[in-house]
């Protein structure tokens, strides 16, 4: 699952874990994955929350394990 915010970043939530987090205002390229930086933990774990969020409004029943 994915989720891009109005402020360019982009979180690619994967359940094989293989996430991502790409600040795409900076890197459009998507050439250098955040998603492993300790200082990004906080803003992954918001963007899960939309996720879940979403999920729940639209009933997508995915697993999407913990990286």
């Amino acid at each position: 699952r994915t989720v891009i915010t109005p402020d360019g970043w982009k979180y690619n939530w994967s359940p094989l874990g293989e996430s991502e987090l790409y600040h795409i205002a900076v890197d459009p390229g998507e050439t250098i994955n955040l998603v492993k930086h300790p200082e990004q933990k906080e803003r992954i774990a918001a963007m899960r929350q939309l996720i879940r969020g979403w999920q729940q409004r639209t009933g997508d029943a995915a697993e999407l394990g913990e990286d």
